[in-house]
């Protein structure tokens, strides 16, 4: 078999590789472990020797995913960073705003209210998590100025491949664990809007009941004389209790399956 049918060949066999983990992406399916040990790149590097231009691609390729893993970092504390804020300004309108809507709802309104201020704090937290302090590895003196490996240009180069490749899984690991954090603060976030979604309905529905003051007197005739329920005024605070109580462990459900993946 030819040269060229063998490039042929290995040229089909990457792009179906390629076309089958976008077909799993685009599923949903769970993707293969991608990540290499140690002792694999260096067998790896091994199969380039004597071959310059391999290394000299191999070696530009790996700044090029270095800078990239690094600045994937960035934008993830940035993110970060503007969650931390929204759930402490939520937490804040809450405390600041008290006045207001325990005037405006009834006795329903602080579970509400905690359960928005609860989730906003949650936010800010995983947040913080995701901001705090790393130790990651890096290049040391003695991997710049390896002793072995400075008499030949191709295997510095060799070396120098491996040593990127450790600073890129060091910080691809912290990438990993700083986007499921970031992830669940989302999640957190989201539940403290929908939260506070519910008091401003649950604050305008009171209103407009207060408004139309002739409804409440027909329905506390009409509701205990017909079906015999004379506390029936309660089983809306229930219902709505039970409702804040499944968004709340929905809530809680999707930020721990996060912690799994």
């Amino acid at each position: 078999m030819s040269a060229a049918t063998l490039d042929e060949r290995t040229k089909r066999e990457i792009l179906g590789t390629s076309h089958w983990l976008n077909v799993r992406r685009k599923k949903g399916g769970a993707m293969p472990n991608t990540r290499l040990s140690e002792e694999e790149v260096r067998q790896r590097l091994s199969l380039c020797d004597g071959n310059s231009d391999v290394v000299n691609e191999l070696y530009d390729f790996g700044q090029t995913l270095g800078a990239e893993v690094i600045d994937r970092i960035r934008a993830v504390e940035s993110k970060a960073t503007s969650f931390a804020a929204y759930g402490a300004a939520i937490v804040t309108f809450l405390v600041t705003s008290v006045a207001i809507w325990s005037r405006l709802g009834n006795q329903w309104s602080p579970w509400i209210s905690v359960c928005a201020g609860f989730c906003g704090l949650m936010c800010t937290y995983f947040s913080l998590r995701v901001l705090a302090l790393r130790e990651y590895e890096w290049i040391s003196e003695d991997d710049w100025l390896k002793t072995e490996c400075l008499s030949n240009l191709n295997t510095l180069k060799q070396y120098r491949i491996l040593t990127m490749w450790g600073v890129i899984h060091s910080h691809g690991k912290i990438r990993s664990q700083k986007a499921r954090e970031l992830r669940r603060a989302q999640i957190w976030l989201a539940g403290s809007v929908v939260y506070l979604v519910y008091l401003l309905l649950h604050v305008a529905f009171l209103r407009s009941f207060d408004n139309s003051y002739w409804m409440i007197p027909l329905w506390h005739r009409v509701v205990p004389g017909c079906f015999g329920v004379p506390g029936w005024e309660h089983c809306g605070g229930c219902g709505g209790l039970l409702i804040l109580g499944l968004t709340l462990a929905f809530i809680i459900r999707r930020a721990w399956l996060v912690r799994l993946i």
